[in-house]
């Protein structure tokens, strides 16, 4: 079964003639441009063809009897075809020559323009590689420096999780070195009682009762001291809470914040570091204060044995 036409052929007949008449050469494509369908094959076979059938239809011409030319004639024709062929040869030759030459320039400039494009065309390749792996490099540094910027962040979240953890520890000891300023007070309010015991109870104890009273006096001086270097610890502790609270937010801030700038981020780090070492420093000093107070304790219980032990030598005198 043939292909059905795709284009009527009286169509690619009438494009084909009118190719002709322009002087152009008709082809497929020539046929295709024209008629603005179909395939340049199947419009070329059905031309083909169409001139196939217009030859064999083409009526015969009789052929008459020539009689042959005198030789006067035929000699003339002779030089003449041999002049003409010479002539063609040397128009075809010139011709020849004189396109190659222009299809030589022309192959060079082509050849030049083609060298400049491709030369071009690699350093246009080259810049956008350049560009690509500048932008792969941003990238990546920015990646880097994200991850460093959220790494310094967690640390900073940790240490102030510790430094938390130490006011909490601070707070404890503050109010442990409360109770123990409250139980010797307590003690101290006992001794009190023993040395105005002592006094009534007889003048022979007084220089007992005086140095007992003296170190009455020495303990409750201490305790005073006691009393007051807690309060100061409680306001640095609180202030040191305050800022462990402000540095928590921050520390909030700026994990929402992945831009923060490394040097901010280090100042404040390196902030969170000495509020630390102050806490740990306070943490010393109520250390401290504990072995002070638990030295006045001990002072205390002196005084209420040597109390005790002069009350007991009253009866027997």
């Amino acid at each position: 079964m043939s292909r059905p036409a795709e284009v009527p052929t009286e169509q690619i007949i009438v494009a084909g003639e009118a190719l002709l008449a322009a002087g152009k050469a008709v082809n497929g494509f020539s046929l295709r441009k024209a008629v603005g369908r179909g395939g340049p094959d199947y419009l070329n076979r059905i031309w083909t063809e169409a001139q196939m059938k217009q030859a064999e239809q083409a009526p015969e011409v009789e052929a008459r009897p020539v009689s042959p030319l005198p030789p006067a004639l035929a000699d003339h024709r002779e030089t003449l075809a041999t002049q003409i062929t010479a002539f063609v040869d040397g128009v075809v030759l010139s011709s020849w020559r004189t396109a190659d030459d222009i299809a030589q320039r022309r192959t060079s400039e082509e050849r030049e323009q083609a060298r400049k494009a491709i030369a071009s065309a690699e350093q246009e390749i080259a810049d956008a590689k350049t560009a690509i792996e500048d932008a792969d490099r941003r990238a990546g540094d920015a990646d880097d420096a994200r991850e460093q910027v959220i790494e310094n962040l967690r640390k900073a979240e940790d240490q102030a999780q510790v430094l938390k953890g130490k006011l909490d520890a601070a707070q404890e000891a503050a109010q442990q070195a409360k109770a123990t300023i409250d139980l010797l007070t307590t003690k101290l309010g006992i001794a009190e009682t023993a040395v105005s015991a002592a006094q009534e109870a007889s003048s022979a104890s007084k220089a007992t009762a005086d140095a007992a009273k003296d170190e009455v006096q020495h303990v409750r001086r201490d305790l005073a001291l006691a009393r007051q270097e807690v309060l100061d610890l409680r306001k640095e502790l609180d202030a040191a809470h305050e800022s462990a609270k402000t540095a928590d937010q921050a520390a909030e801030v700026r994990l929402n914040s992945e831009r923060t700038k490394s040097g901010e981020l280090a100042e404040k780090l390196a902030a969170a570091t000495a509020r630390a070492e102050a806490v740990e420093s306070q943490v010393a000093g109520i250390a401290d204060l504990t072995a002070k107070l638990m030295e006045a304790t001990t002072r205390a219980v002196t005084a209420e044995t040597t109390l005790a032990m002069q009350a007991e030598k009253k009866p027997e005198a």
